[in-house]
């Protein structure tokens, strides 16, 4: 009888222990995923910034361009 009970009580903890191992390397593998998630994120972000930072001087460009004098260029008159 006792016996019995020492053997379940051991297949129990191997059990529990096998189920702790894997919880350990499911962590240690998000932990990693996280890790290159967040490297991901920090470049995506720049790569935003770079973007932004881009269309505002496409912005100041065509607002420079807008304000030349157009006044000063005269119109060529094609006669066939």
């Amino acid at each position: 009888m006792t016996e019995n009970l020492f053997r379940e009580l051991e297949e129990k903890m191997m059990t529990v222990l096998a189920k702790l191992e894997n919880v350990q390397k499911e962590n240690h593998r998000l932990q990693h995923e996280n890790g290159m998630l967040k490297n991901e994120r920090e470049s995506n972000v720049k790569r935003i910034h770079e973007f932004i930072s881009l269309l505002d001087s496409i912005h100041v460009s065509e607002a420079t361009l807008l304000n030349v004098n157009v006044a000063t260029v005269k119109p060529v008159l094609v006669q066939g």
